[in-house]
């Protein structure tokens, strides 16, 4: 079996109405997939691809409560950690934390990834995220901090793209 996982960090999904503008938005690749606009609409068991028939022949659009069960707005930090390791990250943490995952769970993000988890059950896991040079002398120089997913890969030993994979 084979699994795509694509997350759209700060995308909620929606009922379809004028204050949504992903109801009305010019989306051809999600309409093509899901039958329909990116809305809360299309959410709920395994989809049949439309026709034409897609490349996947399946698509699971689920909603998801990004609050966990904790009090207040939920945040990148801790959402990610939650999304990649499959743990209630604000409640470990004790609140939602924006940004960046918190020092304490970045061991458990790495140790627990779902990357990490497909590999060490002899599958392939690939991340398909590219970073320039830039960045990794950014966070050599500690300007800025890791983002959970790639703790999440470097926890899993995947192999990290750059420019010429993208232009590939």
């Amino acid at each position: 079996m084979s699994i795509i996982f694509v997350f759209l960090d700060g995308v909620g999904l929606a009922p379809a109405s004028a204050d949504n503008p992903l109801a009305s938005a010019d989306t051809p690749a999600f309409k093509a997939l899901l039958g329909g606009p990116l809305t809360l609409e299309q959410a709920g068991g395994f989809i049949s691809s439309p026709s034409p028939p897609s490349p996947l022949p399946h698509l699971l659009l689920k909603p998801i409560d990004a609050t966990l069960g904790v009090p207040g707005l939920p945040q990148s930090g801790t959402g990610h950690v939650a999304l990649l390791a499959g743990v209630n990250a604000p409640a470990l943490h004790g609140r939602h934390q924006p940004h960046f995952p918190p020092v304490a769970l970045r061991p458990l993000l790495a140790e627990q990834s779902i990357f990490r988890k497909v590999t060490e059950r002899g599958g392939r896991a690939t991340f398909a995220n590219a970073f320039g040079p830039g960045y990794w002398q950014a966070v050599a120089a500690r300007r800025i901090r890791k983002s959970a997913s790639v703790i999440a890969a470097e926890g899993a030993g995947l192999r990290f793209r750059d420019g010429a994979d993208l232009r590939d």
